[in-house]
This record gives C-alpha cells, structure tokens and sequence, in this order.
C-alpha cells in the first residue's frame, strides 16, 4: 500500500509542548501527515519541524470547521484523526489500509489501544479479544450495536476520507448537535450510519494518559474549549435537542435515538457482554507488580493489561481490573507479536527522547 493513501490529521490547540516529539515520530512515517492547529496565539514558532509534513495555523476555526476544512483538501483514499499526544502504529497504518482496500462494505477500522502513562504501558482488550461484535445489514442495526457497545475510541478510527467528510459536513450542518461532550458519540452514530466498522486483531494507538498532559476539558483553561459548549452533558442535555437529524441518518424517528441513547448511558449491554466474555475467556493474567523479573517489558516499561476499552480501564462496576502481563503477553493479545514490540518501542524512544514538561 503507497503511503499517498493515507493522510493523518494531526489535531492541536492550546498545547504544542508535545509537537516536538510528535513530529520526530511522524517525520519518516509512510502517510501524509498534516499538523492543524487551531491555537489561538501566534503560528507555532518551531513549525519548521513538521517537514516533510505540513503545519497549518487556523486560530479563529472551531475543531468541526478546521477539520471540515482540511477534509475537503485531502487527496488521499484513507484518513485518520489523531490528538498531538497520541500515536498512530505503523502496524495499523498498514494492515488497517490493506483491510480497507479488500473490504468495500466497510467504512473504518481501528484495533487494540495501548494506554501510555509515566512510567508504564497498559493495554485495553475486550473490543479485541470478543472475535468480535457482529456486523449488520441495516443502519439502525449498526448504529443501535454502536451505542449499546460504545467506545470513544473510533473517533480514532482509520477511515474512508469520503465518510469523514460526511461526518463533518453532518456536523457543520447540524451545529445544535456540536459540542464537545456530544462530540465521540454522534462521531460514532455517523460513522455506522454510513457501513459496517471493524476491531482488527493489531495494536492501533498508543494514547497518551501522563500525568503531565492533561486533556483539553482538564487544563482549568475553558478559553479553549469555550466555543464548543462543555457545559452540555451527554446523559442530561442531548435529548433537550431536535434530534431528528439524527434519526434522519437512519431511516428511523427519535424515538429510536431516544431508546439508543439509554441503552449507552445505562451502560448495562456493555457491561453484560464483557461479564460474559469474562465467563467464557478466563484471562491468564497474574498480578507480578511486587516481582519486577516477571514483568513483561518494553523498553524498560512494564506492560499491564486492563480489562476494557476504549479508554475506560477502571470502570466504577469494579470489573476492570489491572494486572501485569507475564512473560509472553501473546498468550492473552495475539495481537502482541514482534511489529507490536517493535512499534512500541519506536514510540517508547521517541517519548523518550521528546520529553514534555509543563502545558505550553
């Protein structure tokens, strides 16, 4: 697969001390890369850096307008957003490509996440290890297992540049529904309006989870997330709007948005599949973080697996647990082979390498 058929967004506002090590990472990379940074300041001053990639500065454009933008002039068949302290593996920009390109019935694809904390790495894995959550003929279908089995994830996805921009033209037309606690979920709803997504047996990402880099609606700064509503919650305000947009997608009438919605905030389908999973799968995960030599490690950071998804790896049930991985983390994620390792180790380095300090 060339590399001119992927581009990767790289997303930015109000924090570029994680530019220098994501630029260092992408630099050799086999996609195009554009760096959008909607900062309101000046041009990052060090924007140099971005070479053999592009940096744009767009202070006065909200997250949906900047990216609605720049969707519309990329010319690649496949692309992907990603936040300035995450990282996209080579793995997937590959084998998530080739997919892609062998299935036209579905719209994106992404895999296995690996949490990157201070000191160590921990790794999701129920979207993986289910085998997995079926694919449906009928929007409503799709959409409905979307939200029963929710994960913020997909925002993430590697997708069809062409369902992209459907998402966010939806969105710069339905601006009611714009905000940034909405944001993930109508994400995830239009993206399987549109086809079938798919959870591939490969690690995807490693996200960023240090201490020192908070997300945006962590920073205590709402200069930079003002324009785009944080006040509004998910459970409590959504239903409060015209959601017939919505239902339009679909071919269906609010009340089935009404019906979807409870089902992802009660969070009870998701929580009873991975009970079961639990049942059927016994992990064989042991807990070795007092015996440091059993530890399985990467680049001298311990790999902990942790019983979820989608970024929720101490859910308040109580049913994630977190272990460290024995030696031979394979026998638990098929998905941890040798171009696993090797990735996590380029990221490890770079990391490394780029250290960050402070919010800048």
């Amino acid at each position: 697969m060339p590399s001119t058929d992927l581009t990767i967004l790289v997303t930015i506002r109000g924090r570029r001390n994680t530019l220098p090590r994501v630029m260092n990472y992408y630099k050799s990379f086999p996609a195009k890369v554009i760096y959008v940074d909607s900062t309101p300041e000046s041009s990052y001053e060090f924007a140099h850096m971005a070479s053999p990639h592009t940096y744009i500065h767009v202070p006065q454009k909200s997250y949906i307008q900047k990216l609605s933008d720049c969707l519309a002039q990329v010319d690649t068949k496949y692309c992907i957003i990603m936040c300035d302290d995450d990282f996209l593996t080579r793995t997937s920009a590959l084998y998530s490509t080739k997919f892609l390109e062998e299935n036209k019935n579905f719209v994106a694809c992404w895999g296995q996440e690996v949490s990157l904390r201070d000191n160590c790495l921990v790794a999701e894995t129920y979207d993986y290890l289910a085998k997995f959550l079926p694919t449906f003929d009928k929007p409503t279908e799709r959409v409905r297992n979307c939200w029963r089995h929710f994960n913020g994830g997909l925002v993430h996805a590697l997708c069809r540049t062409e369902a992209l921009r459907k998402i966010f033209d939806f969105h710069i037309e339905n601006k009611e529904l714009d905000a940034i606690r909405y944001f993930d979920k109508t994400f995830a709803f239009c993206l399987s309006a549109l086809g079938n997504v798919k959870c591939l047996p490969l690690c995807h990402a490693v996200r960023s989870d240090e201490e020192s880099n908070p997300s945006l609606l962590r920073t205590g700064n709402p200069s930079l997330t003002e324009n785009w509503r944080p006040h509004l919650r998910f459970n409590n305000d959504f239903k409060n709007h015209d959601l017939n947009p919505l239902a339009n997608l679909v071919g269906s009438d609010v009340s089935f948005i009404y019906e979807i919605h409870g089902d992802l905030c009660r969070g009870d389908y998701r929580r009873s599949f991975h009970f079961n999973l639990m049942k059927q799968k016994p992990t064989r995960v042991q807990d070795f973080r007092d015996e440091p030599d059993k530890q399985y490690k990467i680049e001298g950071r311990t790999l902990y697996a942790s019983y979820g998804s989608g970024g929720d790896y101490n859910g308040n049930e109580g049913y994630y647990q977190e272990s460290s991985i024995n030696q031979n983390p394979g026998e638990l994620y098929p998905s941890f082979n040798s171009m696993t390792h090797d990735d996590l180790g380029v990221i490890i380095r770079c990391v490394e390498k780029f250290p960050i300090a402070g919010r800048a």
